[in-house]
């Protein structure tokens, strides 16, 4: 799953309109988080298609929005 959301899905979310960054986030082996940051006025876009060979439990993906950071 890693090799493909760093060698397919977040290409192609940084070659999309108003992208600024991703972060990607591992949670054991089987689950992997990516937190993409598109401009105000961009809607963001949504992962590619993940392949059935990668998958081993649902794919989950929403939007939200940045609250605040804390120091």
């Amino acid at each position: 799953m890693l090799a493909w959301v760093e060698d397919r899905a977040t290409p192609e979310l940084a070659g999309g309109p108003g992208f600024q960054s991703a972060d990607i986030y591992l949670g054991g082996q089987d689950r992997v988080v990516v937190v993409a940051r598109y401009d105000a006025g961009h809607a963001p876009a949504q992962l590619l298609e993940v392949p059935t060979d990668v998958l081993t439990s649902s794919v989950h993906q929403w939007p939200f929005r940045f609250h605040r950071s804390v120091p």
